[in-house]
């Protein structure tokens, strides 16, 4: 991972406060995980519980705090609620990470030693 300067213009300030604000939340590795898995499909809370091996009260609280920055929407169907994400954040967030998965282990293991 090399670190360049930017060749673009300057990010608008309000640009940067919503990215800020949509990395505050996302700060957490399993609202990461969240979002990984809601990219792939929709689910439940019970249903990610279940996958990310979590008690549902703190599944769902993760939840809660995305929804309020809207960063997942919430679909109905009767009365059982799925989540899928809504955010491009979110999706660029995680797609970085995929992206750079090698840089970043690296990264990790020499800070390691």
């Amino acid at each position: 991972m090399s670190c360049t300067q930017p060749t673009t213009d300057p990010l608008p300030m309000g640009l940067l406060e919503q990215a800020a604000d949509a990395l505050r939340v996302l700060a957490h590795p399993h609202r990461l995980k969240i979002v990984e898995i809601l990219l792939q499909q929709r689910l439940t809370v019970g249903q990610l519980a279940t996958e990310l091996r979590l008690p549902q009260a703190a599944v769902s609280g993760h939840l809660t705090q995305m929804r309020a920055h809207d960063l997942l929407r919430v679909e109905r169907e009767g009365r059982t609620a799925y989540y899928r994400i809504c955010h491009p954040a979110a999706h660029f967030i995680i797609n970085c990470l995929t992206t750079h998965r090698d840089q970043l282990s690296i990264h990790t293991n020499q800070e390691a030693s």
